[in-house]
């Protein structure tokens, strides 16, 4: 209510400014957006609080879009802990304060196929498959086993910098505690646009809460 949002992201020839700064290999194509991104942040005196997101498997470098399961045995947890932290302490010695955005889980299904598709006629629908299944979700439990090792470097980079830094966890808004599943719909509305990307519903409900927590730390 007493401020606003100002993004910077996309996609091009250098991939995404990735908040990552590093002479890493794993990284290389990102740093000439990530560079200009945050020196963009830092010089810019009317942004106070800076919300870091990147997706899973670009900080680990993983396989795919489609899984996290190669994370636990994944051997670039220093590279990206480096890389997350020399972003996170340039802007912070900017007097900015920080808000690291926990990635969302990632489904094995394409969103699309995910939700019972019908028609006009009650006939055709009986032979329409029902293609909600298993992979259309995932337990919590397991989300949280596979992701321990990111969730793990998002607290070590607060640990460095606990005035300034403060985690926003997403689950909430996209797993059920009670049953112990992270869904692919919620109230009737798809969850995921494409890939391990939220829809615009995910985004509206997250983004709602994210106000709220960047409001009460500021």
């Amino acid at each position: 209510a007493d401020g606003r949002w100002l993004v910077i992201g996309g996609h091009g020839e250098f991939g995404s400014p990735v908040p990552v700064l590093s002479s890493h290999p794993l990284y290389r194509q990102y740093q000439k957006l990530s560079r200009v991104a945050i020196d963009a942040l830092k010089e810019n005196k009317d942004i106070e609080t800076v919300a870091f997101m990147t997706a899973t498997r670009v900080l680990f470098s993983l396989r795919n879009s489609l899984s996290i399961a190669d994370l636990p045995a994944n051997p670039n947890y220093d590279a990206a802990l480096d890389g997350l932290n020399n972003a996170a302490e340039e802007l912070i010695v900017a007097g900015k304060k920080l808000v690291l955005i926990v990635d969302n889980p990632t489904l094995a299904a394409d969103p699309k196929d995910c939700f019972r598709r019908t028609t006009s006629l009650a006939m055709i629908n009986t032979m329409l498959p029902d293609t909600a299944n298993d992979l259309c979700s995932i337990s919590l439990s397991r989300h949280l086993e596979l992701s321990r090792k990111y969730r793990k470097l998002l607290l070590e980079v607060k640990s460095r910098h606990p005035e300034k830094i403060s985690i926003f966890d997403t689950l909430p808004y996209l797993c059920d505690t009670g049953t112990d599943v992270c869904p692919s719909l919620k109230d009737g509305h798809r969850l995921y646009d494409y890939s391990d990307h939220i829809s615009d519903y995910a985004a509206g409900i997250i983004g709602e809460g994210l106000n709220s927590f960047v409001s009460e730390n500021k």
